[in-house]
């Protein structure tokens, strides 16, 4: 991902340019807008550090919806959901024990069948 900030130094980090108020009005709402953009920003940059560093994780899934596990060649697949606890595991067996649809996992489970008679 092409990196949208610029690091000065330490945690501090460059904004882009906002274009100047003129109307004395508004100004202290622009200075609360200016607020939320520097901590938008800021967090911004954390993400992007994060990746940089390999820290970033991008799920296979949302957490709670209902995924379809083969537990047992010889058995249907069975209904699942996907939790925080098991995501890591959904994320390294999807498409193989693990899939989004039923349909997909009775297609496997053919192919393992078949596989296996050969």
């Amino acid at each position: 991902m092409e990196r949208l900030t610029q690091k000065i130094f330490g945690d501090k980090v460059k904004l882009p340019l906002i274009p100047q108020v003129i109307d004395k009005a508004t100004l202290a709402e622009f200075h609360d807008v200016r607020r939320w953009y520097e901590d938008c920003v800021i967090k911004l940059a954390q993400y992007e550090d994060a990746e940089a560093e390999g820290l970033l994780f991008k799920l296979p899934c949302k957490i709670g919806i209902k995924l379809w596990h083969i537990y047992d060649k010889d058995e249907a697949p069975k209904e699942c959901y996907a939790s925080e606890g098991n995501i890591f595991l959904i994320s390294r067996r999807l498409g193989q024990t693990v899939f989004l649809t039923k349909e997909s996992a009775e297609a496997a489970l053919k192919g393992n069948n078949n596989n296996d008679t050969n």
